[in-house]
């Protein structure tokens, strides 16, 4: 439900710039990241969002990435997106589920990746 993925398995988390208890990434170091996120529809009956987002915020420049779709024709099962933030130290980027049911487990992945 709408949230904050949080308490994820975290597979590789090179500089521990990743908190896993907030789902919060926290730029190290200025510079442009990859984000990406693949996850599942929770709920085939209704609206559902999510969205990568930088500085916590759903305005402007600061959506990276947005799904959305209206799934009460039971079709939706996996979806992905992908974006780049340009981010200064301290920046902080989250996956966000903004409205409805969208489900994450062991098949499903986000990351964010330092490009330079």
């Amino acid at each position: 439900t709408a949230g904050t993925l949080t308490n994820q398995v975290v597979d590789y988390n090179q500089g521990n710039s990743y908190t896993n208890s907030t789902g919060i990434f926290t730029a190290p170091v200025a510079g442009l990241y990859h984000c990406y996120a693949t996850v599942r529809v929770g709920s085939n009956n209704g609206l559902n969002q999510a969205a990568i987002q930088k500085n916590a915020s759903l305005s402007g420049a600061n959506v990276i990435a947005f799904w959305e779709t209206d799934t009460n024709t039971g079709t939706a099962v996996h979806f992905s997106m992908t974006g780049y933030a340009k981010c200064a130290v301290g920046d902080t980027i989250r996956l966000q589920i903004v409205t409805g049911n969208v489900q994450f487990d062991s098949n499903d992945s986000w990351g964010v990746t330092f490009i330079g």
